[in-house]
């Protein structure tokens, strides 16, 4: 019979638990290829700079090294400095049997006296998801209501930050920062 395929009954109770196991190798495969690095991240690197709020914004993100981003943000205006903020992205080991993690931390701060803003522990977010210039990093604790997630993407020579959150009365906000590359 040409053209036609035959499988014997043998064979063919055979393929659900094949069928079954291929399916499980290639989920543990692409699990294993979407853990996050933070080198899947060094497109965020460079100086980048804008308008947010009608002031001057920039953001600046070194390259990943040993493991680690640094990052410093400032707000400015005519009538001075507004906030300052230091930033961290670190990848840091999973816990037994889960895989490397990577967080972004970071903290305001009152501009002349570098006084942090929160008293409490800096702001913490998991890198959810990266891939095609876009990371999105989730709060880690519900009880951080200020800022829930923050997702980066970057076009050629824009970079793009929408955050969202909530005030502690419950309201949530939600605004986007755009930035362009500035060349040294």
């Amino acid at each position: 019979m040409a053209g036609s395929c035959a499988i014997s009954r043998r064979r063919a109770s055979r393929l659900p638990r094949l069928g079954a196991g291929l399916l499980a190798f290639s989920l543990a495969l692409t699990s294993l290829a979407a853990s996050p690095t933070i080198d899947d991240l060094g497109w965020i690197a460079g100086t980048w700079q804008g308008e947010l709020f009608g002031s001057h914004a920039e953001e600046r993100w070194t390259a990943p090294a040993a493991g680690h981003m640094l990052g410093v943000f400032r707000l400015w205006s005519d009538r001075g400095p507004g906030v300052y903020e230091l930033l961290e992205i670190r990848q840091e080991p999973g816990e037994g049997d889960d895989p490397d993690r990577v967080l972004l931390r970071f903290r305001h701060f009152h501009p002349g006296a570098l006084e942090p803003w929160e008293k409490e522990d800096p702001l913490e977010f998991l890198l959810e998801s990266v891939g095609d210039h876009r990371a999105v990093f989730k709060a880690t604790s519900e009880e951080q209501r200020v800022v829930t997630s923050m997702v980066y993407s970057r076009q050629g020579d824009a970079l793009t930050v929408n955050v969202e959150g909530e005030h502690e009365d419950g309201e949530a906000f939600a605004f986007t920062a755009h930035f362009d590359l500035q060349r040294d």
